[in-house]
This record gives structure tokens, sequence and C-alpha cells, in this order.
């Protein structure tokens, strides 16, 4: 993909259709309905639509995700929207291939400058969650654990929330950025967005060379 050429949207079923590694790439990961979804449209704006690129698709439904999505952002990086984790209603065969198709993902050296952790603010840590943290932490990948819909509770209960996943994540010897936010009502998108943009600055594009997906 040349520097000039407009990115779309990207759908990948299967690992031939990944876009080429040559963007930083953000990766959002997160029990199914925790709103990633929601946060990546407040992050490429609603002027998605008249440049021809659609919105990341939001549901009430957990599990509508079954795909990874690739959505331009800002000309210069992805950000990756990966099937929600802890759904436990999809098919043995759906369940499989989507299996293989994030291995497939994380062993193609993708250029991930950012892995998004997203959490329920009003719910401890679960099982699911904790797994995808050792996991993170066993690989080394960049990661930042974010609270989301942090406009359902009070300063005080969020300011709770936060410190008992600090202690608890301090209690298992994991020392990781936490930052809170509400993708719906764009509470603390300001920080967030910095995060963001550090994790891009540090990212060098490689050179020119032959192009594939997979």
């Amino acid at each position: 993909m040349s520097s000039s050429a407009v990115k779309r949207d990207v759908a990948a079923h299967r690992i031939d259709q990944f876009p080429p590694p040559r963007e930083a790439e953000i990766v959002f990961a997160g029990r199914s309905n925790v709103g990633k979804s929601t946060l990546i449209n407040q992050l490429t704006g609603v002027r998605r639509a008249g440049a021809g690129l659609r919105p990341a698709r939001v549901s009430q439904t957990p599990g509508c995700t079954q795909a990874i999505y690739f959505y331009p952002y800002q000309s210069r990086a992805w950000l990756v929207d990966l099937p929600g984790y802890g759904y436990a209603r999809w098919p043995a065969g759906v369940r499989q291939r989507l299996s293989q198709l994030l291995d497939g993902y994380f062993r193609a050296a993708r250029p991930i400058v950012l892995l998004v952790h997203l959490v329920d603010a009003r719910w401890p840590l679960q099982p699911s969650d904790w797994r995808l943290l050792s996991w993170l932490e066993h690989f080394h990948y960049p990661y930042l654990l974010t609270l989301n819909k942090c406009d359902k509770l009070s300063r005080s209960l969020l300011l709770k929330r936060q410190q008992e996943i600090q202690r608890d994540l301090r209690g298992r010897g994991i020392d990781a950025k936490v930052t809170a936010l509400s993708a719906l009502r764009g509470q603390g998108l300001a920080e967030f967005r910095s995060h963001l943009r550090q994790a891009v600055d540090g990212f060098s594009r490689p050179p020119d060379g032959p192009e594939s997906g997979g």
C-alpha cells in the first residue's frame, strides 16, 4: 500500500486477508460487549461514513464480532478489533476458527505498538481477564489496561475500583498502566488518545519492499 493510497476498513476472516504489516497496529481486546466497537467509533469519528468507511459494529448482543477488523487511524496506523472473549455460546466450529485466526494474527509478527485491554469498570477483573493479562506479561506485549463504562460509577466508586485493581495487580507482581474512560460519553478520551499517540510516534515504518498480508 503506497503512502498516497486511501486506506479502507479490512474485515479479515482468514489470515491471508490481513493488510500488509507496514503500519503501526493498536489492538483492542476484551470480553464480549465490553465496548470495544463503541470506543473505536469514538476514536475514528463519525466522518467515517462520509469517507466511505463503515463504523465499527456495535451490538447489545455479545459475540457479534467473528473476524479481526482493521480500521484506519490518523492515516498512519490501524485500530485492530479482536473478537471478544468470554462468550460461551459460539458453536465449537466458530470457536475453533476464531482461535486459529487469533493465533495466526499473533504469530505473524504484526507491528503491534500497543494492546488495549478493555475491561468493565463496574466489576473486578474476571478469570478470562486475568488469563489475557498473564499472556500479555509472558509475551511482553506493550499494553494498557483500560476501565470502560466509568460513567456508570460515581467518582468515589470508580476510585475504589481502580485501587482494588492496582492492589490485585501488585499482588500478582504485575506493574501495569491503568486508565479509565467512558467510550459512550467520551469521558477520559483525551488522556487515552495521548497514550495511543505516544505508541504510534514510537513506531518506525519498515522500508518499502514486497508486501504481503499474512
